[in-house]
Protein backbone atom coordinates (compact mmCIF):
# COMPACT_ATOMS: atom_id res chain seq x y z
CA UNK A 1 0.00 0.00 0.00
CA UNK A 2 1.35 3.09 -1.17
CA UNK A 3 1.94 5.79 1.50
CA UNK A 4 1.63 9.67 0.60
CA UNK A 5 3.32 11.65 3.09
CA UNK A 6 2.92 15.97 3.72
CA UNK A 7 5.14 18.25 5.31
CA UNK A 8 3.25 21.32 6.52
CA UNK A 9 5.98 24.05 8.10
CA UNK A 10 3.62 26.07 10.32
CA UNK A 11 5.91 29.29 9.54
CA UNK A 12 4.89 28.61 5.74
CA UNK A 13 1.15 28.44 6.34
CA UNK A 14 -0.16 31.77 8.30
CA UNK A 15 -3.90 31.84 6.67
CA UNK A 16 -6.26 29.42 5.35
CA UNK A 17 -5.30 30.51 1.59
CA UNK A 18 -1.92 29.37 1.52
CA UNK A 19 -2.80 25.65 3.92
CA UNK A 20 -5.71 25.36 1.44
CA UNK A 21 -3.37 26.04 -1.68
CA UNK A 22 -0.89 23.35 0.01
CA UNK A 23 -3.17 20.65 0.42
CA UNK A 24 -4.17 20.83 -2.58
CA UNK A 25 -1.01 20.07 -4.14
CA UNK A 26 0.03 17.44 -1.93
CA UNK A 27 -3.86 15.74 -1.84
CA UNK A 28 -4.90 16.58 -4.69
CA UNK A 29 -8.12 18.04 -3.35
CA UNK A 30 -10.09 20.04 -5.55
CA UNK A 31 -9.72 23.89 -4.92
CA UNK A 32 -13.04 24.79 -6.51
CA UNK A 33 -15.03 26.79 -3.64
CA UNK A 34 -12.29 24.95 -1.11
CA UNK A 35 -13.22 26.02 2.30
CA UNK A 36 -13.56 24.92 5.85
CA UNK A 37 -16.39 22.51 5.37
CA UNK A 38 -15.01 21.29 1.87
CA UNK A 39 -11.50 20.56 3.05
CA UNK A 40 -13.61 18.97 6.34
CA UNK A 41 -16.00 16.60 3.37
CA UNK A 42 -12.58 16.17 1.27
CA UNK A 43 -9.78 14.82 4.23
CA UNK A 44 -12.52 12.61 5.85
CA UNK A 45 -12.86 11.33 2.06
CA UNK A 46 -9.67 11.34 -0.36
CA UNK A 47 -11.08 8.34 -2.25
CA UNK A 48 -9.01 9.34 -5.39
CA UNK A 49 -6.04 8.28 -3.45
CA UNK A 50 -7.22 4.75 -3.75
CA UNK A 51 -6.28 3.73 0.13
CA UNK A 52 -3.01 5.19 -0.05
CA UNK A 53 -1.81 5.61 3.24
CA UNK A 54 -1.90 9.68 4.51
CA UNK A 55 0.36 10.96 6.67
CA UNK A 56 0.46 14.64 7.41
CA UNK A 57 3.60 16.09 9.33
CA UNK A 58 3.38 19.79 10.82
CA UNK A 59 6.39 21.48 12.46
CA UNK A 60 6.15 24.80 14.29
CA UNK A 61 2.58 24.38 15.55
CA UNK A 62 2.58 27.70 16.97
CA UNK A 63 2.99 29.22 14.23
CA UNK A 64 0.40 27.41 11.84
CA UNK A 65 -2.66 29.73 10.93
CA UNK A 66 -1.55 32.69 13.17
CA UNK A 67 -3.17 34.66 10.75
CA UNK A 68 -6.36 33.65 11.52
CA UNK A 69 -8.97 34.17 14.70
CA UNK A 70 -7.61 30.86 17.41
CA UNK A 71 -11.23 29.57 16.82
CA UNK A 72 -10.34 29.03 13.41
CA UNK A 73 -7.25 27.39 14.22
CA UNK A 74 -8.87 25.00 16.62
CA UNK A 75 -11.12 24.33 14.44
CA UNK A 76 -8.59 23.34 11.48
CA UNK A 77 -6.66 21.44 13.88
CA UNK A 78 -9.80 19.30 15.13
CA UNK A 79 -10.89 18.26 11.45
CA UNK A 80 -7.01 17.28 10.88
CA UNK A 81 -7.04 15.07 14.38
CA UNK A 82 -10.66 14.14 13.38
CA UNK A 83 -9.98 12.89 10.45
CA UNK A 84 -7.47 10.32 11.84
CA UNK A 85 -10.20 8.91 13.83
CA UNK A 86 -12.78 8.33 11.30
CA UNK A 87 -13.04 4.71 10.56
CA UNK A 88 -15.09 4.91 6.87
CA UNK A 89 -12.22 6.74 5.72
CA UNK A 90 -10.86 5.48 2.11
CA UNK A 91 -7.48 6.00 3.01
CA UNK A 92 -5.74 6.00 6.77
CA UNK A 93 -4.62 9.29 8.16
CA UNK A 94 -1.99 9.49 10.54
CA UNK A 95 -0.90 13.38 12.00
CA UNK A 96 1.99 14.30 13.76
CA UNK A 97 1.78 17.89 15.06
CA UNK A 98 4.77 19.28 16.40
CA UNK A 99 4.84 22.89 18.36
CA UNK A 100 8.39 23.57 18.02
Amino acid sequence: METITVFLDGTELPNLGLFFKQMVADLSLTNHTLNIESFKNQINDLEWLDGAKVRISLTNGKAFLIEEDIQIRKTMLQILLSAMKDEYAKSPILVIISKD
